[in-house]
């Protein structure tokens, strides 16, 4: 969180959870949004919304501590990109890694025939990665969702791309940063 107060493009912060953690983001010198449990359910259009109202800047980013990789300069990067598109084509921009890999799903293959298909023939698809949303605040309200109807799909580096989903995977992520600090 804090290499987002480096970033110049960025002039205010939200910490926004369902826990109430005002006071740290107060120590932190940043704002503070308790979400209900009506915005912490499934349905975010609620959370959106109230977000964007209180927001001051023309542009709202989402950035969530759950891809700790996921750095100051991946940031920059993401917001120099989303101010150089072209409006008329992009509503927004989402961070995305591609799948170029044999997909099934319950009913078979997704993504390929079953026959042999060299894997640079089938389709690609775009895992969204929850490291960085970017649109207008104008937006935001419209469609009440942190992205919109044709997103730039910004492709992120595999290094800088775990994302921390569940118990698991931070147990993982964990004893990676356990085993690189008794180097």
């Amino acid at each position: 969180m804090f290499y987002l107060k480096k970033i110049d493009h960025i002039k205010e912060i939200i910490i926004a959870s369902n826990c109430d953690l005002k006071k740290e983001a107060t120590n932190l010198g940043v704002k503070f949004y308790l979400r209900s449990k009506e915005e912490s359910d499934d349905d975010v259009s609620l959370f959106v919304k109230n977000i964007a109202t209180q927001v001051k800047n023309k542009h709202i980013i989402y950035t969530y501590c759950n891809t700790p990789l996921f750095d100051e300069k991946c940031l920059l990067n993401s917001i120099e990109k989303y101010l150089s598109l072209d409006f008329n084509t992009y509503d927004s921009l989402i961070t995305c890694t591609k799948l170029q890999s044999f997909i099934f799903d319950e009913n078979g293959a997704f993504n390929f025939k079953n026959i042999h298909t060299n894997s640079k023939n089938i389709a690609t698809l775009y895992q969204l990665l929850n490291a960085c949303f970017i649109m207008s605040k104008e937006l935001n309200l419209r469609y009440a969702y942190h992205f919109g109807k044709i997103p730039f799909k910004e492709l992120i580096h595999k290094k800088d791309s775990f994302e921390i989903k569940d118990k698991e995977s931070f147990i993982f992520f964990k004893n990676m940063l356990d085993k690189k600090e008794r180097k």
